[in-house]
């Protein structure tokens, strides 16, 4: 294998044409993650610092709060009969100097004696939360007052023998807060706007470069793709055994399951614990292929190819297909005619046997007489025989295979006649003498069988080769039951068989030699008459063909 190169444009339904190019989901999908973290972080950090503003502000206004409390101008001028005078200059002195927005110092009625705004200078406290700090306590306090809301302490004023003269109130308003928080957000706020920004940035390149390395596929082109090597890899007849370069296996199909012997899912466990004794780990050390090697799986000899798998001039994994050897050679038999020479050659020798024990008991009796004429009668026969195919049929293979066919329909009882019409001269090389004997030695085998279960004097087949300046014309008919008309449209469909034990394949080879060249098959049948096959075989290819060859 070579480096993988993307496959040509790939056509799917208008509902998968509307879905969002993967570039663009990657883009979006990342950027949502990063606007939606980058969000909660800025929430949870704006808050985290409000928080701590406020904390702080709080403890800043309550140790002022204290600070003021304890202050003996303070204590003292509460003691006297106009507390105001002294105490509002020195209170705004204070919450100047402190950069607070409030020191109100109260009488213990709630009235005030300061407040940065001075008309509101002996008027009653307001926000309502007072109250504890009158009756001694010191807290910090959240309230909508007179100038709005605020962050406020609150610590009782007492005198030297403990008695409560007042509440120092120190605060600060919440927009004096949200400042602080503004003055700490903004660079957050700036941070979180380039996060944001390097995110799309990132999110961009992230896309092009997945893009990238997919070979520019859509998910539903990858998953397409999947399914018809899925598909691919189910139909191939041959077992599939494929490897990673950590030695696990990485595909393995129904045949090549089915000749191992396995019955589990294996993917992904080492190709060991499946197949003891196979070599693909050794193609990843050699990265070198092997080719027709034999190989024996459960107790089955298969012949095996091994290849290694090469992206970029690196072996990333390895590759092995095989296949029941003897299924190979039961179709190679079958193409090549080597099976029915074989019959032809025992069928002649058991008849030469059988005619040798009968010389050998005329003999034996005495009747020299009439085993002199018994051979000679046999000799002319034979001579005959052999010298009319040797005069009329150029093509050895062809004379060899009719020979054979003879003597072993005699065997079975049954007759072939030669057509003493019948001329054949050397033939086109388009189709030779291996191919004319496969399409002749189906037929011929089809014939004998369809008519061997007939009345002796029924068993006859009748075979024909002739030729004209444009065709080759080859006929064979036998007197058998014909071929019901039912079944007649599907005697050359590939494994259509009405004989048990055969494999369907031997007309549909008939009809695939013959068409290939542009020749034709005819058969006409009749019930109880017989069937006659006539194969019609072009002398020259036409324009198309030759074009095709």
């Amino acid at each position: 294998m070579g480096n993988y190169e993307k496959p040509g444009k790939l056509y799917f339904s208008p509902g998968f044409q509307r879905s969002w190019p993967l570039q663009t989901m990657i883009v979006l999908l990342v950027i949502s993650v990063v606007i939606f973290s980058v969000s909660v972080l800025a929430f949870f950090a704006i808050r985290t610092i409000y928080t701590n503003i406020e904390d702080m502000n709080g403890d800043k206004v309550l140790a002022l709060a204290r600070v003021v409390s304890e202050m003996p101008e303070i204590r003292a001028a509460l003691s006297r009969p106009d507390p105001a005078k002294v105490i509002a200059p020195l209170a705004e002195r204070i919450r100047l100097q402190s950069r607070v927005q409030f020191v109100v110092i109260l009488n213990m009625r709630g009235y005030r004696y300061s407040h940065p705004r001075a008309e509101l200078i002996g008027l009653h406290f307001t926000g309502g939360d007072e109250g504890p700090a009158l009756r001694g306590r010191t807290y910090i306090s959240k309230a909508v007052g007179i100038s709005g809301p605020s962050l406020r302490a609150f610590v009782p004023i007492r005198a030297e023998d403990g008695a409560q003269l007042g509440v120092a109130v120190v605060g600060m308003f919440h927009q004096g807060i949200a400042e602080s928080i503004d003055d700490v957000s903004t660079p957050l706020y700036l941070a979180t706007l380039t996060s944001l920004l390097v995110g799309v940035v990132g999110a961009v390149l992230l896309a092009k470069n997945v893009k990238r390395t997919i070979f520019g596929l859509e998910p539903i082109e990858i998953a397409t793709l999947l399914e018809e090597r899925e598909a691919i890899f189910q139909s191939v007849r041959e077992g599939i055994l494929a490897i990673n370069k950590d030695q696990k296996i990485t595909l393995l199909n129904d045949a090549g399951k089915k000749l191992l012997g396995i019955t589990t899912d294996v993917v992904g466990k080492p190709v060991y614990e499946a197949v003891p004794n196979t070599r693909l780990p050794r193609i990843l050390e050699t990265g070198k292929a092997e080719y027709d090697r034999e190989q024996v799986f459960n107790e089955t000899i298969v012949l095996t190819n091994r290849v290694p798998i090469v992206v970029k001039g690196k072996v990333v994994g390895a590759v092995a297909t095989f296949r029941d050897k003897t299924e190979v050679k039961r179709l190679a038999e079958e193409l090549t005619g080597v099976k029915k020479f074989v019959e032809g050659l025992r069928a002649q020798t058991h008849e030469f046997m059988n005619k040798l024990h009968t010389i050998s008991g005329l003999i034996q009796l005495g009747a020299h007489e009439e085993a002199t004429a018994f051979i000679s009668d046999m000799v002319r026969n034979k001579q005959n025989v052999v010298g009319f195919l040797i005069k009329r049929v150029k093509d050895p293979a062809t004379a060899g295979l009719l020979l054979g066919r003879i003597s072993q329909a005699e065997e079975r009882g049954v007759e072939i006649v030669i057509d003493p019409r019948t001329s054949l001269g050397p033939l086109p090389k388009h189709f030779d003498g291996n191919n004319l004997v496969m399409v002749l030695g189906n037929l011929l085998e089809n014939a004998v069988e369809a008519v061997q279960k007939l009345p002796r004097e029924r068993r006859r087949v009748i075979v024909s080769l002739r030729e004209n300046a444009r065709q080759i014309v080859i006929r064979v008919f036998d007197t058998g039951q014909g071929i019901s008309p039912e079944i007649r449209g599907q005697i050359f469909e590939r494994g259509f068989t009405t004989k048990e034990g055969n494999f369907g394949i031997g007309l549909a080879l008939v009809k695939q030699r013959t068409t290939m060249v542009g020749g034709s098959v005819r058969v006409k049948s009749a019930p109880q008459k017989g069937t006659v096959f006539v194969i019609t075989i072009p002398k020259e290819l036409s324009r198309t063909l030759k074009a095709k060859a």
